[in-house]
């Protein structure tokens, strides 16, 4: 009875700091794209949240009201909605039978709730993705268990025994949960992560070149991920093809020789320009390391241009130009303008390599001026190179 009064009264002063009139987003985030789901009648308080989980049958009121838990980032809020999602019967409120047959998994309500829970704090995120984890009726059908590895993707500092469950799947000898969970644990970019990721690379048997082109290559300036590759190749990938593939989607990215262009959303390295300058200098590392092994001359000649283009970029950071970026940016709110107008023209003298700082100013979001000022600067840089 005192935890059930705790969770209401944790509720009620989430929506109290909520109200009057305050609309709140009740979408999360899946794949990259944010996803709205209002209910259709809005959940007023605590008590109300409650009713809805213990007898709603309407979908989206009770997508809402999970949301509305997990934006509490209360443990005994979550505890309470954990108790919900390991009930049989609350799976099928959620989504129906067709729902499970139809959709993709990723479009499931319960797919997006179980992302939002990976997206709370570790220590809330941890053992509640844990605790689904360890539930067999849960992790019964397939697309709730993919929701649950997904959704460990957000976590940044995994627990022991979040990585114990992705490091039991991605040593599996067949299905697709090997993939999957080496997958996550990439997007953890966690040093704990990567070394489950380097056991299981040199002791399964299966194929890893999906490992390198779709999954590594989508984090490969992340430091931990550096430190990956670099440990992998020190150890030694007894495979040539391999090996050489390794280096490759380290400093290259050979778009028609690894993927199938005509499909949509291919994987894609994030920007080199936005790496912090310990990988960069880690990069530089590897590279030598690299020449240094048996490789092909055209993976050779993919080490040399990621030299080339590492260099300048390591540069740039060197002689304190992302700092300068910054405080040129930050000079655009100057109540003066001749200051404003001075500013403006010193980032566009910087030209692309001020663009990743730019669009994050944009992302704050700025006042309107600055806005236009940052928009205007962005019109006038040179379209991207393709592939």
């Amino acid at each position: 009875m005192r935890s059930l009064i705790r969770v209401l009264l944790a509720l009620s002063f989430f929506w109290c700091a909520c109200a009057p009139g305050t609309p709140v987003d009740q979408g999360v985030t899946v794949g990259g794209e944010h996803r709205h789901s209002p209910p259709k009648a809005a959940i007023r308080d605590g008590g109300e949240v409650l009713k809805v989980l213990q007898s709603s049958t309407n979908p989206e009121e009770l997508e809402a009201a999970c949301l509305t838990i997990c934006r509490t980032a209360d443990a005994s809020s979550l505890d309470l909605l954990l108790s919900f999602l390991e009930d049989n019967s609350f799976y099928y409120r959620l989504d129906s039978l067709d729902d499970y047959t139809f959709k993709k998994a990723r479009e499931l309500r319960l797919s997006r709730i179980v992302q939002a829970i990976g997206k709370l704090p570790p220590p809330l995120a941890n053992p509640a993705l844990v605790r689904l984890s360890n539930h067999k009726e849960f992790l019964s059908n397939s697309a709730r268990k993919l929701a649950v590895i997904e959704a460990c993707g957000s976590v940044r500092s995994p627990s022991v025994p979040l990585l114990d469950f992705l490091d039991a799947l991605a040593g599996a000898e067949e299905g697709w949960e090997p993939n999957a969970a080496v997958r996550v644990l990439a997007e953890m970019r966690s040093p704990a992560a990567c070394n489950r990721i380097e056991k299981v690379f040199f002791s399964t048997k299966d194929s890893r070149r999906n490992w390198f082109t779709h999954y590594l290559i989508q984090v490969r300036d992340d430091f931990a991920i550096v430190v990956l590759y670099r440990r992998l190749l020190v150890r030694g990938i007894q495979d040539a093809s391999l090996r050489n593939l390794a280096v490759q989607t380290l400093f290259d990215y050979r778009l028609e020789d690894w993927y199938d262009v005509s499909k949509p959303r291919l994987p894609k390295p994030p920007p080199r320009r936005e790496a912090a300058p310990e990988s960069l200098r880690e990069l530089l590392k590897i590279a030598d390391l690299s020449l240094k092994l048996d490789l092909t001359p055209d993976t050779r000649e993919s080490v040399l241009n990621g030299r080339k283009e590492i260099e300048p970029i390591l540069k740039f950071h060197d002689e304190g130009h992302p700092e300068r970026i910054a405080r040129l940016i930050d000079e655009l709110n100057s109540p003066t303008f001749k200051v404003r107008d001075s500013a403006t023209g010193a980032l566009e003298m910087y030209g692309d390599w001020a663009e990743p700082y730019l669009r994050r100013a944009l992302a704050a979001p700025p006042s309107e001026e600055v806005r236009q000022r940052l928009n205007n600067i962005l019109a006038k840089l040179p379209p991207p190179k393709k592939g």
